[in-house]
């Protein structure tokens, strides 16, 4: 019912009756007991409560139909990442069956130029200077091509080769003994410093493959004007192992060469021969693991490489 306040505003309160007869000396009834409670509060809190219920169940409908769409969203993103696997590993069995087919015509066609030069005498004397020096480069790049997209293709299948532990010094040794030639050639001097961590535990041949381009790119690109000085060590970065390579070479222009900058037959300098390969290779082994390469280089100033190599 509506009533009035002290200060004369209508407000609605809500009672509760409940009606008993009232019997006189003979027993008739001669009249009713009224009794009235006030419930204003019960009744009110109860439609809070139905209020807020209400509230909750509108809540819980929303949530149920983002919840329902994320599963959706987050099915739809699984699938698009093993389509990407598919994709990736589609890519890397064509490239390394493509480099072996190809191989061997290559091979071939290398013989047979071979024979012709033994063969057959040009009648131009200066065209025969010319020529053949520059179809026998043809060759030779066509077929370093090939072994380094054999290489990536088989480096690729070792990324998901388990992990052993291994003494990073011992790693360096072996590479660069492999690499003597070039290390004499550049007169260089490497050094190591591995003490923040001296066994590292990862896939032989991806930490292999990975030391082996960045060693061998800091001696292919040693300033010939100057002694090669080469820095190897390993830091922790949030828990993760980073591989520096310091040198103190020809550099390149790191900060205008951007996203491209790891691409597949990318190349700097084209004085140096090269495929482009290398650090592509380097850059997707590190991805595969979680990780990811960074350079700093400028022109004339040398390049310090770091290979992230993923949660440790």
């Amino acid at each position: 019912m509506d009533v009035l306040d002290r200060a004369g505003q209508r407000d609605t309160v809500y009672w509760n009756f409940v009606y008993q007869p009232l019997p006189d000396a003979d027993g008739r009834i001669s009249g009713i007991t009224v009794v009235a409670t006030d419930v204003t509060e019960q009744v009110l809190a109860r439609r809070r409560l139905e209020h807020v219920g209400q509230e909750l169940a509108a809540n819980y409908a929303t949530l149920h139909t983002a919840h329902g769409a994320s599963q959706v969203a987050n099915e739809a993103l699984s699938h698009s990442n093993a389509q990407l696997t598919y994709a990736n590993q589609d890519l890397d069995n064509f490239v390394y069956a493509a480099s072996h087919d190809l191989k061997l015509p290559v091979l071939n066609l290398a013989g047979l130029f071979d024979e012709l030069r033994r063969g057959v005498s040009f009648t131009d004397a200066a065209e025969e200077a010319l020529l053949v020096p520059l179809i026998t480069q043809a060759l030779h790049q066509l077929s370093t091509s090939l072994d380094d997209l054999a290489a990536l293709g088989r480096a690729q299948q070792a990324a998901h080769a388990p992990a052993e532990p291994m003494m990073l010094e011992a790693l360096v040794e072996e590479i660069l003994h492999t690499l003597e030639p070039q290390v004499r050639a550049a007169n260089a001097r490497v050094s190591t410093d591995f003490a923040a961590r001296p066994t590292l535990t990862y896939p032989r041949a991806s930490l292999h493959t990975v030391l082996l381009n960045l060693l061998s790119n800091a001696l292919k690109y040693a300033d010939p004007t100057r002694p090669a000085r080469i820095h190897c060590s390993l830091w922790l970065a949030a828990g993760e192992p980073v591989l520096w390579v310091k040198d103190n070479g020809v550099g390149f222009d790191a900060a205008g060469h951007g996203p491209e900058l790891f691409q597949l037959f990318r190349r700097f300098h084209a004085h140096v021969e090269g495929t482009g390969v290398g650090l592509y290779l380097v850059n997707r082994l590190l991805l595969a693991k979680g990780g990811h390469l960074e350079v700093d280089s400028q022109v004339g100033a040398g390049a310090t490489f770091r290979a992230y190599l993923g949660p440790a």
